[in-house]
């Protein structure tokens, strides 16, 4: 019983024991759990509490605005009629601040409105053609052609005492239209702006300059224009009215006013925004509509102003013949300018009493001063021209420019077709180089050919060569001097020569000739090539002369090489006894 062992197990197995272990098992529960119990019970006072749930909603609340309004429109239509009931009782209870927000905005479409009610003088068709031929008439349609102004608009105004034009029921307490009438003359887009401003206006003035309640604006003057405002209990009735209205027209429309006050007052107490019921009183605004001319009394005209009218009109009718005339007149020279090729009128203009064309001339083109002094009547003097140059691409004066530039001697002939020009005929030689080279310079040439040109130089320089070709000086045998019988051919041979140099400098060409001498077979072939080679050079030395500058010449002896004719020399041996002449003729190097 005394073992230290057994009061240890028995202590363990005591009453006391489990109590031991259950808060052991809280304690490790509060160590694993203790993070997630905090966070629940953070949780549940955040969702238990509104003010913290309202600002973590707040949070949120534009994103996911936004985001709702980017995928459609059902956040649209579910606020619609919450915003606009919301607007709706603030213009009940205020409505001074709605125009206060608006005001800034009405004031340009109300100006824009007023001025084009102001612009939109109309004179009726029986005005206008009651005042048309009469003398005052007359007068007024010169004081509208002296101010730039409509007749219709200088009619009504001599002719006009006053006429009202449009007329607005505006509900006083909220400012809204309940009903608008006008003349059918002039006309307004925006009615409700119309109405708002005015209301506005009474508000300005009464804030601004302290009056009683109950007391308004009456009169506005705008230029020609004068609003009447006549004011009711519940309703406000405001005319816009032209020229001058008499003092006897308000009360008018405050029996009017009264009228509708009296038939529909339960109307104007219970009014919300809704103006259909009021089309009722549209008879008695229309009836406010009211005009007034002045009388015209027809009177006996003079007959001296019957012929200061005559004269006026026939003075306007020569006037205008001769505008007509001479307008035709510069028509027609204007028409004849653009007729012309390569003349191409680009603006014309009158400015200080001048006529002014502007335009394009190609330097081949007639002169228009010519065609101004020769075709027409038009004084020079009162037409001043403007031409820049340029080059007209028409085959004409493509031809013509051409023929200028080259200068083609009367054997050659040019043509022209698709940008081509072609030279046909015999030409110098210096003339088919040059043109060569200066057609493809032209404007609106693509090519030149002038392989159909014969070359006179050329050919002259060939018809030479093929004589002195045909040339031979024939010696006896064994000698190599010159007979007195060869001076003469001698002579002729140094005279073409001398023809050939000068053709050649012409044709640009140079020629070389090669003087062949040669003998007989009998004898040596040393003793035949000597002999040879010595009638060669004695020819040269006889034909050869230091002026000349595109012919050279050079002698050889061939011997019995060559004879004249293949298989004669047997049968001929004089033949071959002779000097014969080779020519080369080649292009001189640039």
């Amino acid at each position: 019983m005394d073992d230290p062992s057994f009061k240890d197990h028995s202590r363990r197995t005591t009453p006391e024991t489990p109590a031991n272990g259950e808060d052991g098992l809280t304690e490790l529960r509060h160590l694993l759990f203790a993070p997630e119990t905090t966070r629940l019970t953070e949780i549940k006072e955040r969702l238990d509490d509104p003010q913290l749930h309202a600002r973590d909603i707040s949070e949120v609340l534009p994103d996911a605005v936004r985001i709702r309004s980017t995928r459609d429109t059902q956040l649209t239509t579910a606020l619609t009629p919450i915003v606009e009931e919301a607007i709706h009782t603030s213009v009940q209870k205020s409505p001074q601040m709605l125009v206060d927000a608006i005001s800034p905005l009405m004031g340009p479409a109300i100006r824009k409105s007023i001025l084009v009610t102001i612009q939109g003088m109309i004179q009726s068709l029986n005005q206008a053609i009651e005042h048309s031929f009469s003398v005052k008439g007359l007068g007024w349609r010169l004081e509208a052609l002296r101010t730039g102004k409509p007749f219709a608009e200088i009619v009504l105004l001599h002719s006009l005492v006053y006429r009202v034009e449009h007329v607005f029921l505006i509900h006083k307490k909220t400012g809204l239209l309940l009903q608008h009438v006008n003349d059918g003359v002039v006309t307004i887009e925006h009615e409700d702006l119309v109405s708002s401003m005015l209301t506005a206006i009474q508000d300005f003035v009464q804030d601004s300059f302290g009056t009683q309640q109950g007391d308004g604006l009456s009169t506005l003057q705008v230029g020609g224009m004068t609003v009447w405002i006549e004011q009711g209990s519940q309703a406000l009735l405001a005319t816009v009215i032209r020229g001058t209205p008499p003092e006897a027209l308000r009360p008018m429309l405050l029996d009017v006013l009264d009228t509708i006050h009296a038939e529909h007052a339960d109307l104007l107490v219970l009014f919300e925004g809704d103006s259909t019921p009021f089309e009722a009183v549209r008879p008695s605004l229309e009836d406010c509509l009211q005009r007034q001319y002045q009388d015209v009394k027809k009177r006996k005209t003079s007959p001296l102003l019957w012929m200061m009218g005559a004269t006026i009109i026939v003075a306007f009718g020569l006037w205008t013949f001769s505008a007509i005339r001479e307008h035709l007149r510069w028509t027609d020279y204007i028409a004849t300018l653009q007729a012309q090729p390569g003349i191409v009128v680009t603006s014309t203009e009158r400015r200080d009493g001048k006529y002014i064309v502007v335009g394009l001339r190609d330097p081949m083109a007639e002169d228009p001063e010519a065609i101004l002094a020769t075709q027409t009547v038009i004084a020079p003097e009162t037409v001043a021209s403007v031409w820049e140059p340029y080059y007209a691409l028409t085959t004409e004066f493509q031809l013509a420019r051409a023929r200028r530039a080259l200068k083609p001697p009367a054997t050659v002939t040019l043509s022209m077709e698709h940008a081509i020009l072609r030279a046909r005929g015999a030409a110098p030689h210096r003339w088919v180089v040059e043109a060569g080279q200066l057609a493809r310079t032209l404007p609106g040439i693509d090519h030149y050919h002038d392989d159909d040109v014969l070359d006179t130089d050329v050919r002259e320089l060939e018809a030479y060569k093929m004589k002195i070709e045909h040339l031979y000086f024939q010696y006896p045998r064994g000698s190599s001097a010159i007979s007195e019988a060869l001076k003469e051919q001698l002579e002729l041979t140094s005279e073409t020569i001398k023809k050939m140099d000068t053709s050649a400098q012409r044709a640009g060409k140079h020629v070389h000739i090669d003087i062949i001498g040669h003998a007989d077979e009998i004898g040596s072939e040393t003793v035949n090539l000597a002999i040879s080679q010595r009638r060669a050079a004695r020819l040269l030395a006889k034909v050869d002369s230091p002026t000349l500058a595109h012919v050279t010449m050079t002698a050889r002896g061939i011997g019995t090489q060559m004879t004249r004719s293949d298989g004669s020399s047997d049968r001929d041996p004089a033949s071959n006894r002779r000097v014969s002449f080779n020519l080369r003729i080649t292009d001189v190097l640039p």
